[in-house]
């Protein structure tokens, strides 16, 4: 199966750091890779990865961001309306969620412009 490829375009301000090419299964990603589902009932900002910030990076581990609504990682709205309640799934994950409690870690990838 070919499956759709979409990329991030990573930069310091101005300053260009590469790009990351994905190839994603486009009936669970596209939504957010082309900014279809309009606007955040929250921020009113586009409900898409596109300039979205990246708020953390951990070296040698991973980047984390898509925060559309507040941009700092703290915010939250899905493209399916409201936000999904925080859960622990067993043995799975050692990320933190928002509240302090220790999560699964999910990763969502879409297309578009990121800025560090």
């Amino acid at each position: 199966m070919i499956l759709p490829r979409v990329f991030f375009d990573f930069a310091v301000g101005d300053k260009p750091l590469g790009r990351v090419v994905f190839e994603l299964f486009s009936n669970v990603f596209r939504a957010l890779c082309t900014g279809e589902k309009g606007l955040s009932k929250t921020s009113s900002l586009p409900l898409s990865y596109k300039s979205s910030p990246v708020h953390r990076v951990i070296e040698g581990f991973m980047i984390q961001g898509g925060d559309f609504t507040k941009r700092n990682g703290t915010g939250g709205e899905s493209i399916y309306g409201g936000v999904f309640k925080d859960e622990r799934l067993a043995g799975e994950g050692t990320e933190v969620n928002k509240e302090g409690s220790p999560v699964g870690l999910v990763f969502v990838l879409g297309d578009g412009q990121w800025e560090l």
